[in-house]
């Protein structure tokens, strides 16, 4: 499994015949491989930028003459761009969550919400692709921290 390729329970190990899942008849409810999956927020410094890539609910703040700046985003469920995606790839969103079960629009694995075999990677109900955000460093800049949702909890809210 790789993210960004939609996972085959039917696809054969080690044979040469092409595997038909793609053109099998309706969603593949039946899911049965991996379910776990987890948010990315990477940071690169080159030269005199900061580069944030970011996918979930972790999060990149920096410290600049003190105060902090955002420079990621949670992707939850229910913001407009978010919410547009998992319904036009045949989600919905119940109490918040993705098919009522996760709390988040954009993840690593979760491999369950990325089976729609007609759809790119980044169109599918859950999807890796990050948002990126690059911002010049300046002299003003303390420091940046990079966090979970589990540390970010009730301190931004």
């Amino acid at each position: 499994m790789i993210e960004g390729l939609i996972w085959s329970p039917r696809g054969g190990e080690g044979n040469d015949h092409m595997d038909d899942w793609a053109f099998e008849e309706g969603p593949h409810s039946d899911f049965s491989g991996p379910t776990s999956g987890c948010t990315a927020c990477v940071a690169i410094i080159r030269n005199n930028q900061l580069i944030v890539a970011n996918a979930g609910d972790s999060r990149c703040v920096i410290s600049r003459k003190g105060q902090a700046y955002n420079l990621s985003s949670d992707h939850q469920p229910d913001l407009e761009g978010e919410r547009e995606r998992i319904v036009k790839a045949g989600g919905f969103i119940h109490a918040g969550r993705v098919t009522g079960s996760l709390n988040l629009a954009r993840a690593i694995g979760d491999m369950e919400f990325k089976q729609n075999k007609f759809l790119p990677a980044e169109k599918q109900i859950v999807t890796a692709n990050p948002d990126i955000n690059t911002v010049e460093l300046c002299d003003d800049d303390d420091f940046m921290l990079l966090a979970c949702d589990g540390i970010w909890s009730g301190v931004f809210e």
